[in-house]
Parts: structure tokens; sequence; C-alpha cells
């Protein structure tokens, strides 16, 4: 029998395919069927830990497992090099562009990775959900460092979620050892044998830390020794997680003139979409943060994420989300059109018009006019924001 060389080159890797591994859908499958697409991601979701084969054309594409998430010596010595903390002097439309990272100058990354999980977001996908944190010696090394420097104020210290700093999850028990090429030497990492289903907020094996709590205590007798040093918080916090970390929330308001959050919606139905907290979780935070104000004597402003056009989201629901901002007396600043993003949840019940884990039907808003039309709801009545804003 004759080949062509691809097939060929098929037929021979399908003899010496590691059989143990997971295949996914084909990509002609996907494309023909939008069952598969969503059967796709939801393997992907739920074995976010593994390796897997997924046919295309006439080759085979793999999935290799992510990577373990760097360890704390390993970002410390990555985020100890001596970074200019400039733009480069030939880049594009210089002046415009600096003056957008300007304040990205003094901000001090805390770590990477996010496990809240929300349909839409891809920073599990491109970060993982194990957060990976340097050590409270090497950030409070690095904002001294740039206070040594004649800089009075840091602009934020970066994570994803501010208040995951140092949370983890007991599921991952098993350690093994692998050699680290960035700091050349042997480390242990740590895998998850036990299935889950994913859903981390809540979950009893999800570790809560108040790390943050003694590095900002740190920070505060820096600024002791160094008159006129300051430091603000900008970085969003998950807001239904930071109630069961109160003296924690109270400390990071502490360092905050206004407060980001993402609740993203009211509706309990666009929520559960979204994989989000109930209304229930927002309004307890509400007066938590009102608790809060009072007792620091201050006003400082919240600032909320909201996402129109979502898979589930109808006029209706951002009517509801509207009169619900108008009642709390929530400045609606921040507003973005859901955005299809590839390997997400949401993107897959976009695509099929199905809840991906589910399969209930769900309205899906799919043209531009009913997403804007969706935004401009909760745009009425609010004048300091503009209908072309997108957050």
């Amino acid at each position: 029998m004759n080949f062509s060389p691809c097939v060929f080159s098929k037929h021979l890797f399908c003899k010496v395919l590691n059989k143990d591994l997971r295949h996914l859908p084909s990509y002609e499958n996907c494309v023909e069927d939008a069952q598969k697409f969503s059967l796709l991601t939801r393997i992907h979701y739920l074995l976010p830990d593994d390796t897997f084969i997924e046919p295309c054309g006439l080759g085979f594409v793999q999935h290799n497992r992510p990577p373990h998430p760097l360890t704390e010596h390993e970002l410390d010595l990555i985020y100890e090099q001596p970074f200019t903390r400039k733009l480069h002097p030939k880049t594009k439309n210089f002046e415009f562009n600096q003056e957008m990272v300007e304040r990205l100058e003094t901000s001090v990354i805390l770590g990477r990775g996010c496990w809240g999980s929300c349909n839409f977001c891809v920073i599990p996908l491109v970060q993982g959900k194990k957060v990976a944190k340097r050590s409270k010696e090497s950030i409070l090394k690095e904002i001294e460092n740039l206070y040594k420097k004649g800089y009075k104020k840091i602009n934020d210290l970066t994570l994803p979620t501010l208040n995951m700093y140092g949370s983890f999850c007991q599921l991952y028990d098993e350690p093994q050892i692998i050699n680290s090429p960035i700091i050349d030497e042997k480390i242990t990492v740590y895998n998850k044998t036990k299935y889950c289903n994913q859903q981390c907020v809540g979950c009893p094996k999800r570790v809560l830390r108040d790390d943050l709590y003694p590095l900002l205590e740190g920070i505060e007798e820096l600024h002791k020794k160094y008159s006129g040093t300051t430091l603000e918080l900008r970085s969003a916090i998950r807001h239904d997680i930071i109630l069961e970390q109160k003296e924690l929330f109270r400390k990071i308001m502490q360092f905050t003139t206004r407060l980001k959050i993402a609740p993203e919606h009211i509706s309990n139905t666009v929520l559960k979409q979204m994989n989000k907290g109930t209304r229930k979780d927002f309004e307890d935070f509400l007066k938590e943060y009102k608790k809060i104000n009072i007792e620091q004597g201050t006003h400082k402003n919240l600032v909320p994420y909201f996402i129109a056009g979502h898979p589930g989201s109808t006029m209706d629901d951002m009517e509801l989300l509207r009169k619900f901002c108008k009642e709390k007396d929530i400045y609606v600043n921040l507003t973005q059109v859901f955005t299809s993003t590839p390997g997400t949840a949401s993107t897959a019940a976009y695509y099929t018009g199905e809840d991906t884990f589910t399969k209930e039907n769900i309205h899906v808003a799919r043209n531009f006019r009913e997403k804007k039309d969706q935004k401009n709801v909760l745009v009425e009545g609010f004048d300091f924001l503009k209908d072309d804003e997108s957050g």
C-alpha cells in the first residue's frame, strides 16, 4: 500500500502513541459538532494537570501538562535581577506608552496564579491555579532598594488576587524531586493524584493564609525608616474570600485609596454561568466594607468590575444589576462587554449556547449590538460613564 509522507507519518505515529494519554475530540470533530468542543473544554477544565493527545488534520497535537509553579527560591532569584524598570528607548510611541506604564515602575510583583476559577478568565490557563509566591524577605528587599533610590511611593503589590497570597491546595500532596534550570539544583514539587471538581472557592482543601498581613507590617516598618514613603494597593481582592480574612481586610484597607473588586454581576443566574460568588456574598461584603470604613474613619471608594453580555445574561439581568447599583449607591466605572477567550468555559458556552458543565440551554448575546445594548442598560443614569468606555 502506498502512503503519502504525511499519512505515513500519522500511521507510524499511531503505533508509538502513549496509550495512557487521554484523547481529546479532534479539531475536525469540534468544527463539525459544537458539543464536541464543549466536551473538549470540559475535559481540559476538569483535568488541568493531565497530558492530552488531540487529533488534528493528518497528525496529532500533544498538550503536555503545565509546568509546576516556581518555588519561592526561583521567584526570588528572577525578580531580584537588576531590571531597569524603564521602557526600551526605541519603543514605538514612547511618550504615550511611558505615560501608561509610569506607575508600573514602582509596582512590586508578589507572585503568579489564581484559583478563583471564573469561567471567563484565562489566568488559570496561562499562570496556573496554584499561587506561586515570592518570599516576604525578597519583596521587602526590593521595596527598600526602591526607597534607597529615592522613590517615595510604591504604586502596587501585584498578584491576580491580592488576598490569595500564600494560599495553597492540600490535594497537591505527592512530592517529586526535579532539577530546577533556574537555580540549577534539585527542588521538591508536588503533584495531585486525587480527582476534584475544580471548584476551589469554598473547598475545604483550599487553605487560605493571611501571609500578606505580616508583609504589610514589614512595609510599615520601612515607612518609619524612610520618611515620606507610602504604599498604595491597586490590585483587586476576591470579595467573597476576604469575608473569611476580616483582619487582613482591615489591613488592606489601610493601604488603599479606592478598593477594586470583581463581583461581575448581581443576578444569581448569570453568576452561576460565570462561576462567581452569589448575590448574598456581595451584599455581605458591602456590609463589612461599610463597617470597616466607619471603624477607620474613612469614605474610600469601591470600584467594582462588571461584565455585560456574558453567556446567560439577558437585558432583564442587566436591568436588575442597574437597579442594584442605584440602590446601593455603587460607583459604576469599570464595565466591559464579554469577549470570548480561547480555552475558557464561558467561550465554550458562547459557542454552543449551552452551559459547559450542565448542558442546559442558555441565552447568548451573539451580535455586537445586543452586547452593547446590555452594557448601555447599566450605563443608563450614570452620567460619568461614557457609552464607548470598555473598562
